[in-house]
C-alpha cells in the first residue's frame, strides 16, 4: 500500500518511469521472457486501479471534518461527509469529548476516569483516576500532547499519547479549566483552604503555564498568577475567574468573571479581556452575560460574539452583539438582535464573513413564572437558525424556525451543522447545504457525568460537555 502510494505521488512520474522501464524490457528480452513482462504490466495496471479507489478514501478521511457525541449507550463519532458511525466506547457517564488538533485522538472521562481513544487504532486507554471537575480540566497542546488537572487531586500532568512519557507538576494546588495556546497554557489555579468547618477549596486566579519550562528534579513548570481572584469579604463578594476562550494570535485571553457565588453567578457575570502583549487586565463593567462556553464566538480579527443579558432564563433577555475590541481594550458595539429575539449559540464561518446563531421569539417573563414547567417541553419552543452578514449588516433565516434548532456551526463554504432537538432528551446532527438537511446522526444524548444527569440549565444545554467537531482546514 505504501508502494502504491508512492508511485501515484509525484504527478505520477514514478509510474511514468517503471511503465518505460517495463516496455523497454520487452523490447530487449527473449521470448521466454515475454509473459513475466505482461504479467508485470497487468500487475501494476491493476495495482493503479486499486491504488486509485484507496487514496481517495484515505485522503477523504484525513480532510473530512467529524463529530464525536454521546448516545444512550455509549460514545461514538461519524464523518460529516461518510455518514458512517463509529463506536468509542461502550456504557454510560461520557462528559467533556475533546478531540486532537489533527484529529488523531479523542480525549474524555467517563465516571472520574479519563481515557484517550486513537482514531487510527480504534481503541481506548485509560490515562488516570480521579479526574473531578466542574469545567473540563484538560486540553491539546498538539495533536499528541495534552494537559490535564483536576479538582480532586493536586498538581497538573502533561502526557505524551505516543511515548507514554508523563511529566508531572507536583505542587499542593489544584488546576483546572485549562485552555491551550502556542506552547502555554491558561486555567484556574485554586488551593485547599482548612476551616473549622471543614476543607475548602479557594479560587487563586489565573495562571500561566509554560509548557517549555520544565524543572526536571523538582517536577515543576514555569506558572505565573496574571490574575489574582478576589477575595469574600464581610462587606462584599469574592469572583471566581475562568478562562474562557484565547484569540487566534495568542493574544488576548477572554475570561468570565464569575461570583464567588454559584446562585449569583447563574444570573450574570462580568467579562474581561487579558492582553498578553503588555500583561493588562481589564474588565468590562457594562457587560452582563452568561458563564456558558457557547455564549461567546471568536472571529479571527479580534471580533467576537457575545450573548448578553442577566437572569438564567435562556427564552428571554438574551441579545447577541458584535464587539469589536481594539488595542487598547477600548471597543465597538454592534447590536444584532433587539428586544423581540431571544438568542444564544453564537459561532462565525469559516471565512469570518457572517455570524451564525440560534433564536426564538422572547418569552413574556411573568407567564414564565406561572408555568415552571415550560423547559420539561422545550421541543415545543420554536428555535431557528440565523445568519448575519458582517459586511451588508443583513440578518435573515435559514431554518424554518419549526423546530427546535440549535448550536450551528460552520462546516465548509457552503455547509453548516446545527443540532435539532427531538423530544424526549434525543437530538439529532443536521447538515444544512444550500436549504437540503441531511442527518448526520441521531439518539443522541446531552447527559452523563458519574449521575448521568441532563446538560441542561433553564433552556441551556452545556453541548460542550458532550460533542465535540473537529473542522478540516
Amino acid at each position: 500500500k505504501a508502494t502504491l502510494s508512492t508511485a501515484m505521488g509525484n504527478g505520477g512520474k514514478e509510474l511514468k518511469s517503471r511503465l518505460e522501464n517495463i516496455i523497454y524490457s520487452f523490447k530487449t528480452t527473449r521470448k521466454k521472457g515475454i509473459v513475466s513482462i505482461f504479467t508485470a504490466i497487468l500487475i501494476l495496471i491493476s495495482s493503479l486501479a486499486v491504488s486509485c479507489s484507496i487514496l481517495p478514501e484515505n485522503s477523504l478521511k484525513d480532510n473530512n471534518p467529524f463529530v464525536v457525541y454521546i448516545k444512550e449507550d455509549g460514545l461514538y463519532y461519524s464523518y460529516l461527509n461518510a455518514g458512517k458511525e463509529i463506536e468509542i466506547h461502550k456504557g454510560e457517564g461520557f462528559e467533556y469529548p475533546l478531540i486532537s488538533s489533527e484529529g488523531s485522538y479523542i480525549a474524555y472521562t467517563k465516571g472520574d476516569s479519563f481515557y484517550i481513544y486513537s482514531v487510527k487504532d480504534k481503541s481506548y486507554e485509560k490515562i488516570d483516576d480521579g479526574i473531578e471537575h466542574y469545567y473540563r480540566s484538560y486540553d491539546w497542546i498538539d495533536d499528541k500532547t495534552i494537559i490535564y488537572g483536576s479538582d480532586e487531586k493536586p498538581g497538573f500532568t502533561v502526557y505524551n499519547v505516543t511515548n507514554k512519557n508523563r511529566k508531572q507538576h507536583a505542587d499542593n494546588n489544584y488546576y483546572t479549566g485549562l485552555v491551550s495556546s502556542k506552547n502555554k497554557v491558561y486555567g484556574r489555579k485554586s488551593s485547599k483552604l482548612t476551616k473549622a468547618e471543614g476543607d475548602f477549596i479557594q479560587n487563586e486566579g489565573i495562571v500561566e503555564i509554560n509548557i517549555n519550562n520544565y524543572d526536571d528534579n523538582n517536577k515543576l513548570f514555569s506558572t505565573d498568577l496574571i490574575i489574582k481572584a478576589a477575595k469574600s469579604t464581610d462587606e462584599s463578594i469574592g469572583d471566581n475567574p475562568v478562562v474562557w476562550d484565547i484569540s487566534e494570535d495568542g493574544r488576548f485571553v477572554y475570561i468570565m468573571k464569575k461570583w464567588a457565588s454559584g446562585s449569583l453567578s447563574s444570573d450574570g457575570i462580568g467579562f474581561g479581556v487579558y492582553d498578553l502583549s503588555d500583561k493588562t487586565y481589564k474588565e468590562f463593567e457594562d457587560i452582563v452575560t452568561l458563564s456558558y462556553k457557547d455564549n461567546l464566538a471568536l472571529n479571527s480579527n479580534n471580533i467576537v460574539a457575545l450573548i448578553q443579558g442577566a437572569g438564567r432564563d435562556m427564552v428571554y433577555n438574551k441579545k447577541v452583539a458584535l464587539l469589536n475590541i481594539h488595542n487598547d481594550k477600548s471597543y465597538d458595539v454592534t447590536n444584532i438582535t433587539n428586544d423581540d429575539l431571544a438568542a444564544k449559540t453564537p459561532s462565525f464561518t469559516l471565512d469570518g464573513k457572517k455570524l451564525l446563531f440560534s433564536a426564538a421569539k422572547t418569552l413574556d417573563i411573568d407567564k414564565l413564572a406561572e408555568n415552571n414547567k415550560i423547559y420539561d417541553n422545550m421541543e415545543d419552543l420554536p428555535l431557528g437558525i440565523y445568519e448575519y452578514n458582517l459586511e451588508s449588516s443583513e440578518l435573515k433565516v435559514i431554518t424554518e424556525g419549526k423546530s427546535f434548532d440549535f448550536k450551528p456551526i460552520s462546516i465548509s463554504n457552503d455547509e453548516i451543522m446545527f443540532i435539532r432537538l427531538n423530544g424526549e432528551g434525543l437530538y439529532s446532527l443536521i447538515k444544512l447545504v444550500k436549504g437540503k438537511e441531511t442527518v448526520i446522526a441521531s439518539n443522541i444524548v446531552f447527559k452523563g457525568g458519574r449521575d448521568n444527569s441532563p446538560f441542561e440549565y433553564y433552556g441551556h444545554i452545556d453541548t460542550e460537555k458532550g460533542m465535540d467537531i473537529k473542522i478540516a482546514k
